[in-house]
């Protein structure tokens, strides 16, 4: 009887210890790579390096399990599935049973375009090549066969050559295939981008850092998901407004402004304080919660510049 009491015990600490990591993940969507549609007619070697920085990009924001396609397609084989590759390509009919993933990833490469050009400045002869990659993703519900997100994403790389580099006389295949690495980036980022908007990250001001003038300087922020350096974020607080009706509504006011300074760890970011320090410091004093939001209609992050995580 000890010794059952003694074997629940250890059972039930097991559990307690397992349960939260089990809730941490349930809260991360799982997402399914899908068949990838080439109507650009990209090499079966383009299309990978496409499909893995995207990939890439997904699994950086920490938003998301991926699963790949192989994976997948196995467990749709296991549930009896008919037509796997229509699912695959996207055409889902509304699933009550669980598929192991909640939305679908369609990527099409719509377009490849290049442009070669030889042209003479002040006497001397220059050579411009540019690639242009035009891509389309879109998320798919397992559970209702809808596409919730779509979104056209373009990537490109331009290098000019004067006639004194040796890539001046290069074929066009050589010269695209060096332009191949930084597009792959550029398509990594986009999709880290694409996740932010398709599945918003919860962030929260929990600490003023530093302040100035009675002001707050720097914050403390805790987040969902792993964000760039540099990028731009809305701080609002929410309040309920009845509206007289019996119904209650959340009503939204904007704060400030805070740029990501530092990255403290996997949940924790330091930011600096553009704009609305004194009603930050005012509402951490009165412990009023803080929001914040990507905002990409005001330039949420400057893609001049290399994303640093």
């Amino acid at each position: 009887m000890i010794m059952n009491i003694q074997s629940k015990l250890r059972l039930l600490t097991i559990c307690l210890s397992i349960s939260p990591i089990l809730l941490h993940a349930q809260t991360k969507k799982i997402l399914a790579l899908g068949n990838t549609a080439n109507p650009a007619r990209l090499s079966a070697g383009d299309v990978s390096l496409y499909e893995n920085a995207a990939l890439a990009g997904i699994r950086r924001t920490n938003l998301c399990q991926v699963m790949e396609r192989k994976e997948w397609e196995n467990i749709l084989k296991e549930r009896g599935i008919q037509k796997t590759e229509e699912f695959m390509n996207g055409q889902i009919v509304p699933q009550s049973q669980s598929l192991g993933a909640e939305y679908l990833l369609i990527i099409t490469l719509q377009s490849w375009a290049v442009k070669d050009d030889k042209s003479k400045s002040s006497g001397d002869w220059y050579r411009d090549v540019e690639t242009i990659v035009i891509l389309d993703a879109k998320i798919v519900s397992v559970e209702t066969g809808e596409a919730v997100y779509n979104k056209a994403i373009t990537v490109k790389e331009s290098e000019s050559y004067s006639k004194d580099d040796a890539s001046y006389r290069s074929s066009k295949d050589e010269i695209i295939n060096t332009f191949k690495s930084s597009l792959a980036n550029q398509c990594d980022f986009q999709f880290s981008l694409f996740m932010y908007e398709v599945f918003p990250p919860e962030i929260e001001i929990i600490k003023v850092e530093e302040t100035k003038k009675q002001k707050a300087k720097t914050v403390l922020c805790k987040t969902s998901a792993i964000l760039p350096v540099g990028a731009k974020l809305e701080v609002y607080s929410e309040e309920n407004f009845d509206t007289g009706s019996g119904e209650i509504l959340k009503r939204k006011k904007d704060i400030g402004k805070l740029k990501i300074e530092k990255i403290e760890g996997e949940k924790l970011i330091l930011c600096d304080v553009l704009d609305g320090g004194e009603d930050i410091l005012k509402n951490v004093q009165t412990k009023t919660k803080m929001k914040c939001k990507p905002n990409f209609e005001r330039g949420f992050f400057d893609l001049s510049k290399k994303p640093k995580f």
